[in-house]
């Protein structure tokens, strides 16, 4: 077999530098040739970001012609993998590429709930970034908030301390987020949203079933208070949620909230 037909899945590294050039670069033409006359494996790891096929590379990129050209004309694998096991909807998600997320995601092979070594999905990469798009994206193409290492409780913490309210929602609604889950050491969503006064975020919680007496605590009232202070009207109408929800005795502690 001549050099220029011959297969580099485990040798010419030159060709695999020069495919991932033009990968970025958006040269289609020449990302045809040197998968079908240069006999490059489509889905070989290029050097990008520790190993990454050119799938991935485009995703990154925003390159969508090339994407098309990938996965349409020479066969690319939708869900390949980089070193790290993250695959080309990943990494679109992690680079806020909604474009590039809204094409990978309308393939019928791609797989939406991939956990990569880390432990991260792509919906955890587009709430770690604030793609309100991209989440919504993806819950309607069936990711679940509930795939992964603990993603839940960190989706919806994040969504809370960065007051992302309609991230957060979206979550909820989707009916596999738990908004009662809390980290090793007890701190929960609610009391996330209420340390960055996310008014909009403890409402949304609440309404959503979270557990307000087993919340109320030294820091839930610290946290109460200083939002008082802050916005009184805000305030107000939490502990009206509060109030239709808690034990009796925890109802007199409200009252006390009001004189600071």
């Amino acid at each position: 077999m001549s050099k220029r037909a011959r297969s580099t899945r485990h040798s010419d590294s030159e060709l695999l530098d020069r495919l991932e050039q033009n990968v970025r670069s958006g040269n289609v033409e020449q990302v045809r040739t040197s998968v079908r006359e240069y006999g490059v494996d489509v889905d070989a790891l290029l050097g990008a970001y520790g190993g990454c096929p050119a799938l991935g590379v485009a995703a990154t990129q925003g390159q969508i012609q090339v994407m098309r050209t990938l996965l349409d004309e020479l066969g690319a694998d939708v869900n390949a993998m980089n070193r790290r096991g993250s695959t080309a909807l990943m990494l679109a998600a992690l680079t806020r590429n909604a474009e590039c997320v809204e094409y990978l995601l309308k393939s019928q092979l791609v797989d939406v709930n991939h956990v990569n070594q880390a432990g991260c999905t792509a919906l955890m990469y587009a709430v770690m970034h604030v793609s309100e798009e991209i989440v919504h994206s993806l819950l309607m193409r069936g990711a679940r908030a509930d795939v992964g290492d603990a993603p839940l409780l960190w989706s919806l913490k994040h969504c809370a301390g960065s007051s992302c309210p309609r991230i957060a929602q979206q979550l909820l609604q989707a009916g596999h987020a738990d908004p009662d889950a809390r980290d090793t050491e007890g701190m929960s969503c609610l009391i996330a949203a209420a340390s960055s006064a996310d008014v909009l975020g403890m409402k949304d919680l609440i309404l959503y079933g979270a557990d307000v007496n087993y919340e109320w605590g030294e820091g839930m009232r610290t946290c109460l208070t200083v939002l008082g202070r802050n916005d009184p009207d805000a305030l107000e109408e939490l502990l009206v949620l509060f109030a239709r929800r808690i034990s009796p005795r925890q109802c007199r502690v409200l009252f006390t909230l009001r004189q600071y």
